[in-house]
């Protein structure tokens, strides 16, 4: 992407996560990728942030298209990359289409989807009931209470994770450890060490979900793993949305920062309840952001 396109994108997100919406949305709306003239929530839509790469964003955007399918009994084309067609393959509220990239649906005439946030946070979409995405799975009776999943950090292919969007692993395990609880972890890219902390504190009560079930293509497996659990305690990852689209409630623990995932702030600090079963917690800023989150966990 041309510098100045992601510079006008960044100041767009930094206006929403301000609550400044009517600006940040006008200056999305100048953007050639984003810009889009019809106002209807009819579609078709690529289910997506044009721009940027990730697809659990794509999520958040079939959870609000929901409300307005379900409520006016309608099914909509959206176009989406492979993940998130596994995830709504058995939603009838979507003709679902799989694409790579928002070129490729923006050539089959998808419109970007300005008009679904557009409504989200200036209209009324959010007045309408949520409606979590139908999935073909279902949690399994179990012999315990509470199964809880747990993500302490945001790493790439290479395991490397920004400062802003982790937590010592130590400090969320005693936050949220009471001695009975089942945990499941989610986590991508573990690390021997932590793979071996794990196992030593918890034993028999800790399952591991393998990384190349969370990375897949198809996320049948990831979300029958995510589906089967009571709650999440996480930071902002893509499991967070395949949680909170399903009506799972997520703790989510986040820094005060500027950029793609503006959502959690807008929902935090401005009222805008866009998955009604999360919970954010706001940190601060910096290394140790997490620090005023841990108390409320």
């Amino acid at each position: 992407m041309q510098p100045f396109i992601m510079n006008s994108h960044a100041e767009a997100f930094r206006r929403l996560s301000m609550g400044h919406l009517d600006h940040g949305l006008a200056l999305l709306s100048q953007s050639i990728l984003w810009s889009d003239g019809n106002s209807s929530l009819d579609g078709p839509f690529f289910l997506g942030f044009p721009g940027f790469p990730g697809w659990g964003e794509g999520l958040l955007l079939a959870s609000l298209l929901k409300r307005y399918a379900a409520s006016d009994k309608k099914c909509i084309t959206v176009f989406a990359p492979p993940q998130i067609c596994s995830i709504l393959k058995q939603e009838n509220a979507f003709e679902v289409h799989t694409v790579q990239h928002y070129d490729e649906a923006k050539s089959r005439k998808a419109r970007s989807p300005l008009a679904i946030l557009r409504h989200a946070l200036t209209g009324e979409l959010l007045q309408l009931p949520f409606s979590a995405i139908q999935s073909f799975v279902e949690s399994e009776p179990v012999d315990h209470d509470d199964r809880v999943g747990i993500v302490w950090a945001s790493r790439n292919i290479g395991g490397d994770t920004s400062v802003e969007k982790c937590i010592p692993i130590c400090e969320l395990l005693h936050a949220i450890d009471d001695g009975n609880r089942m945990l499941t972890s989610l986590q991508r890219h573990l690390s021997d060490e932590e793979s071996i902390t794990l196992r030593t504190r918890f034993g028999g009560r800790i399952r591991f979900v393998d990384e190349k079930v969370l990375d897949a293509e198809d996320q049948t497996e990831a979300l029958r793993d995510i589906a089967d659990l009571d709650r999440i305690v996480t930071i902002s990852t893509t499991t967070a949305h395949i949680a909170a689209c399903l009506g799972i409630p997520v703790m989510l623990l986040a820094a005060r920062r500027h950029g793609p995932q503006w959502f959690w702030r807008v929902q935090a600090e401005h009222r805008k309840v866009i998955y009604p079963t999360v919970t954010v917690i706001l940190g601060g800023k910096g290394k140790s952001w997490w620090t005023p989150c841990i108390p409320h966990i």
